[in-house]
């Protein structure tokens, strides 16, 4: 995602405690604000508010404003926070099991796009990528998943043709 960073990007970042997120943000070049929670699990749309108050958002240049909520994967998805595309992150060491686990309403029954990511390390873990979709697909028939890999960038740029050409 690196083609977002810089003026074209902007991030809201909740999290509980600490501004390491916000901090690894604005290294990447990209204007962040942090909501420290302070022990809710969830961000709301007051809170997120305040924080577009407090960034520069009216720039030509800005394309996209994403917030990351506080990361569970039941609180979170029970809050409007007024976004466009809601995307849900499945990490491969969570397993695959976890999509039913969480049924509706749950951040699988709500999202638009899945990402399914830690991709390299599936050759070390029990993770069964088409079960996984196919039980996200039972509870939201028109989830579009993509296979990603922060860490290695397999797949990144398919996620960002799909962001850049729903968003620019």
């Amino acid at each position: 995602m690196a083609r977002f960073f810089g003026p074209r990007m902007a991030v809201i970042e909740g999290d509980v405690q600490t501004r390491r997120d916000t901090e690894q943000i604005e290294k990447a070049g990209c204007q962040a604000w942090q909501i420290e929670t302070g022990g809710a699990c969830h961000l709301d749309a007051h809170a997120v508010k305040h924080a577009m108050d407090h960034m520069e958002l009216d720039s030509d240049d800005l394309r996209l404003l994403a917030i990351e909520n506080v990361g569970n994967l039941i609180c979170p998805s029970g809050y409007d926070l007024g976004e466009n595309l809601r995307i849900g992150l499945l990490s491969v060491p969570e397993g695959d099991d976890k999509i039913l686990k969480y049924p509706s309403p749950s951040l699988f029954s709500t999202i638009n796009v899945l990402l399914i990511n830690k991709m390299d390390l599936i050759p070390h873990l029990d993770f069964n990528v088409e079960r996984a979709i196919e039980e996200c697909r039972s509870l939201n028939p028109d989830v579009l998943v993509f296979t990603v890999s922060a860490k290695t960038g397999e797949g990144m740029e398919e996620f960002c043709d799909f962001v850049e050409s729903n968003f620019s």
